[in-house]
């Protein structure tokens, strides 16, 4: 009975998508803060006439007061530069800006936000697992946590005290999502069986209940007596 109430519970959080807390879209004011107030008269109207014949889509973005460049290319990897500098004179070594590109961006969210920190691949508030084509970091602004794609420089969520509650509750009951489990995905996925057995010999309880009621003679003395309409 715990096992279906604390499964059910989950299931009615999944439901609600956590807006029983809070929300975790940010401010209007929290994405200008990050994206900072560049220049963008600064980009040459004729630059995607220049981009790599390999890139399949580009995309300009503000992020910490400097305009990006992202270019995604068809091998499905990405490369960021500033936009500000031209095309041939580009530094494409790097796929995502480093912490201290991003601590300097977050800075302006709050005063005193810890450095940030690249968000685990796993765990209990992460934003999503890492894939080659994104990156997040997190900077912990006092009792509120910023998760920064470093794809395009977007806050992806915005984690204050009750959503982290929400990660808990929803993540752990309904995914189990613990550390300890998602980094040993064999013993994780044999324990979702196991307790989806259980809900599944729960479940047969009441076909058996039902199967007995249907099967009542009709002398049994718990039927009910049919009453003239």
């Amino acid at each position: 009975m715990l096992f279906v109430l604390t499964w059910m519970f989950s299931g009615w959080l999944s439901m609600n998508d956590g807006s029983l807390f809070s929300t975790d879209t940010p401010s209007d004011q929290e994405i200008a803060a990050v994206a900072g107030a560049p220049n963008w008269n600064a980009i040459p109207r004729d630059e995607a006439q220049h981009l790599d014949a390999q890139v399949i889509e580009a995309e300009w973005f503000a992020f910490g007061g400097h305009i990006y460049r992202r270019q995604i290319y068809a091998s499905g990897g990405q490369w960021l530069a500033l936009a500000e500098t031209s095309v041939e004179e580009a530094i494409r070594h790097r796929a995502f800006p480093d912490s201290g590109v991003v601590d300097a961006a977050t800075r302006q969210l709050a005063p005193g936000c810890a450095l940030a920190d690249s968000v685990e691949e796993y765990g209990i508030y992460a934003t999503a697992p890492n894939q080659s084509e994104r990156q997040f970091f997190r900077a912990i602004c006092g009792g509120v946590w910023f998760d920064i794609d470093a794809a395009n420089g977007t806050i992806r969520d915005r984690l204050d005290t009750s959503q982290r509650a929400y990660g808990w509750f929803f993540n752990s009951l309904h995914r189990l999502d613990f550390p300890a489990l998602v980094s040993r995905p064999a013993l994780r996925t044999y324990l979702i069986v196991t307790l989806c057995g259980f809900g599944f010999i729960f479940s047969l309880t009441g076909v058996v209940i039902g199967w007995r009621r249907i099967r009542r003679l009709p002398n049994d003395p718990g039927r009910l007596p049919n009453v003239p309409g």
